[in-house]
């Protein structure tokens, strides 16, 4: 879910590529994030404990999503580098915007059909609003791209691809900044939640030029999963204070990207490659899984299953499998870039 382009034409300054962790580390993320929505729609069903929904959905969103724009950090700065202004613009829009758009109405017409059978039904007047800043789920690709297109105008900046250890501070400081910065409500809904994931994706970018993290021993990435399953028990009885909150999910966030930069070597090429694959196809899962996951929640429900296992286990199966058939139906009709998956 973010720019997978390499260009072989590239300078020969040190700026990271893409490599197998990183489609590892969006394939375990993609996991947690339709495990998360499958977990918070039944939920919604009445079938979740408020206590352990809140043990649960607290651990998980303190770090599935950042570390979806950490991993676009990652790559981002060689993206815009390698990119004349204009191109990065375009191809932002198609790899962002697009998908955003074509989505949001695909969501509200099933919703739509649905009728009373979705958790919240829809009218026809609902279908008539802009996709902008993003509906649902959607809201993680207009906040990437508001933070892409913010990351335009730091262009200058940069010295055959790269930021100055000044020009890093700069963004790490000014993000973190953003962040915490109490934004108007009349601004919160259009650029809100890019400024509060502002520093996981600067934390990408520090990365990428600071710190190779598939370079790291076997000791180090055990002691970061040590550290990430210490801090993950320990998030919800944080002090509820914002600075915090957000120390803790940048070391959750980093302690994630280190143990998946190792992942293949500590859990086996197969299950490795298993995720990798996952990863590539992380777009198409998070754009339709919650469609299928939805559906199948119905479905259970109209055939009298209410158990939380089977809801919350079958919720996850078809949201991931239901996607992937989507995509492989897209491939064999050439429609993959019409719905947004790539």
């Amino acid at each position: 879910m973010f720019d997978r382009s390499i260009n072989a034409d590239a300078p020969p300054y040190k700026i990271l590529q893409r490599s197998d962790w990183i489609d590892t580390a969006k394939g375990l993320a993609i996991l947690l994030v339709v495990f998360g929505h499958a977990w918070r729609g039944v939920n919604e069903a009445g079938l979740i404990p408020p206590a352990l929904f809140h043990a649960v959905d607290s651990r998980i969103y303190a770090f599935h999503m950042p570390v979806f724009f950490a991993l676009s950090g990652l790559l981002v700065a060689g993206s815009l580098w390698r990119a004349t202004p204009r191109s990065f613009t375009v191809s932002r829009v198609s790899r962002l915007i697009w998908p955003m758009v074509v989505w949001t109405y695909i969501f509200l017409g099933v919703k739509l059909a649905a009728g009373s059978v979705a958790n919240q039904p829809i009218t026809f007047t609902d279908m008539l609003v802009l996709p902008i800043p993003g509906h649902l789920h959607l809201w993680f690709l207009w906040a990437l791209y508001v933070l892409q297109m913010a990351l335009l105008l730091t262009r200058p900046m940069m010295s055959s691809g790269r930021y100055s250890t000044v020009g890093l501070l700069g963004l790490a400081v000014g993000a973190i900044a953003l962040a915490l910065w109490p934004l108007p409500d009349i601004f919160y809904r259009l650029i809100g939640p890019a400024l509060l994931n502002a520093p996981y994706f600067v934390l990408g970018i520090v990365l990428s030029q600071t710190l190779d993290l598939s370079t790291l021993n076997r000791t180090r990435r055990m002691g970061a999963l040590a550290v990430f399953l210490l801090v993950v028990v320990a998030y919800p009885f944080l002090p509820q204070s914002p600075v915090i909150l957000l120390g803790g999910s940048l070391v959750l966030t980093l302690c994630f990207l280190t143990v998946c930069a190792g992942l293949s070597q500590d859990i086996g090429p197969q299950l490795s490659t298993w995720l990798t694959r996952l990863g590539i196809a992380s777009m198409a899962i998070y754009l339709a899984h919650t469609i299928f996951s939805a559906a199948m929640r119905e479905v259970l429900f109209a055939i009298g299953v209410t158990s939380l296992s089977w809801h919350v286990a079958i919720g996850f199966g078809i949201g991931i499998l239901g996607p992937l058939i989507l995509l492989w139906c897209a491939q064999k009709i050439g429609a993959v870039r019409l719905l947004g998956f790539k």
